[in-house]
């Protein structure tokens, strides 16, 4: 199996979410909210006549029935949020293909709040999205190691799923230009400029000679729109046009999305190692892949990076458990959580989970002989390595460690003290 992630193009993917984009800067979507929040109930702020819209969505969005029998209104997810004034826009507006149904709530919209309101409500969120996802400054060091890993990587090039919106993987190529010998290829071709038409021909037809990163940005990005032919290109002005928000719509039916889903359906099936940061779980669909995948193949490996959710899990008290009571540990935080829940496997034999922010996850985990360790070595290498030791030691000689690129080196360390 050790192998066969250095052979093999794809046999290791990684898939992103808002998690991986925290250390650099961008806000994670409670956060958001939050803020929100705070803007609608600031007394003196211009934000204050869109609370009474934003209590009535909650009213209609957020109910939520507690197991005492009592109702309570939470605040809608950021996304939630986008999607729902949207089509409330739409419908306000007589543009929405179901508007002739809803004529009696439109108007009681319009008449509470009046659609000039609504609108403005809805823009006023837009411009703060743009905010969050290209803040002024971003930090990317420890985007490194990912460009790194790619470089690294074995075939042409590293597939990167991402969930997310925002440009840190890019402009982590920016930022290490000193990274010479890889490529981003987000479907605009290796040198995108302004107006650069997206193709699924830059994904497949690429330069078997060059390393790539093949970055599929799955519910889109901050620099995507359309030209007077609706085909997809690369733009130099931040737009949401091309966002996908809400968890009940998180696939478009034409390209890139489509696309992306089925890409990212052959390469899970395809792939001995799945990569997971800053991913919560919290979208079936996605999930559904993911568990699809793992249930076909009993020896593919999803290596997690989840954030500490309390003071269990930080690094450090981890550290100080032994390696037997960690693996416990961290067997039962699959067992409950991610097994049943989440991807609806039978046992947590294939999940591998590390405890950690991203930035950590990226400089530890993200390393060829890191993720060789989680495989067992194949039936063929064990035999190479036993050979080629016996054969060194009765011929009187230093074993022959300079293949060791082919397995882990502490592995091989270990064989030939055992041998001798």
């Amino acid at each position: 199996m050790r192998s066969a992630l250095r052979s093999t193009n794809g046999s290791i993917i990684l898939l992103l979410g808002a998690g991986a984009s925290l250390e650099a800067g961008v806000p994670h979507t409670a956060k958001m909210i939050q803020e929100i929040n705070e803007l609608l109930n600031t007394e003196s702020g211009d934000w204050k006549s869109y609370k009474p819209i934003y209590d009535h969505l909650k009213k209609l969005y957020g109910k939520v029935e507690l197991s005492d029998g009592s109702v309570e209104y939470r605040d809608l997810n950021i996304e939630d949020l986008v999607s729902n004034l949207d089509e409330l826009v739409l419908l306000l507006d007589g543009t929405h293909n179901l508007s002739p149904f809803f004529k009696d709530f439109t108007e009681l919209f319009k008449n509470l709040y009046g659609f000039r309101d609504i609108k403005n409500f809805r823009d006023r969120i837009e411009d703060k999205l743009k905010e969050w996802i290209m803040p002024n400054i971003m930090k990317l060091d420890y985007y490194r190691s990912l460009l790194e890993f790619a470089a690294e990587n074995p075939g042409a090039g590293l597939r990167v799923f991402t969930l997310n919106y925002d440009k840190c993987i890019e402009m982590a190529f920016d930022e290490h230009k000193d990274i010479k010998n890889v490529y981003l290829e987000r479907g605009f071709g290796i040198n995108e400029r302004q107006g650069c038409v997206w193709s699924t021909k830059n994904f497949d037809d690429y330069n078997e000679q060059l390393k790539h990163l093949f970055l599929y940005k799955m519910h889109g990005s901050i620099d995507w729109a359309r030209n007077d032919k609706k085909e997809l290109t690369k733009s130099n002005r931040a737009s949401v046009e091309e966002l996908i928000f809400g968890t009940r719509q998180k696939v478009k039916a034409h390209d890139p999305y489509l696309y992306y889903v089925y890409q990212f359906r052959t390469f899970t099936l395809n792939a001995n190692l799945i990569i997971v940061c800053g991913y919560g779980f919290g979208d079936e669909h996605i999930n559904g892949i993911l568990h699809q995948s793992l249930q076909n193949n009993p020896n593919q490996k999803i290596l997690i990076c989840r954030y500490p959710e309390s003071d269990n899990e930080k690094p450090e008290e981890l550290a100080a458990l032994s390696d037997e009571d960690r693996e416990v540990y961290m067997r039962e935080i699959a067992d409950q959580y991610i097994i049943p829940k989440k991807l609806k496997l039978e046992n947590s034999n294939q999940i591998i989970l590390h405890f950690g922010p991203a930035g950590d996850f990226f400089s530890q985990m993200l390393k060829m002989s890191e993720v060789e360790r989680l495989f067992p070595e194949d039936e063929i290498e064990k035999q190479f390595f036993s050979t080629t030791v016996a054969d060194d030691v009765e011929a009187n000689v230093e074993p022959n460690v300079e293949t060791e690129n082919l397995n882990n080196p502490t592995s091989i360390g270990t064989e030939i003290e055992e041998a001798f």
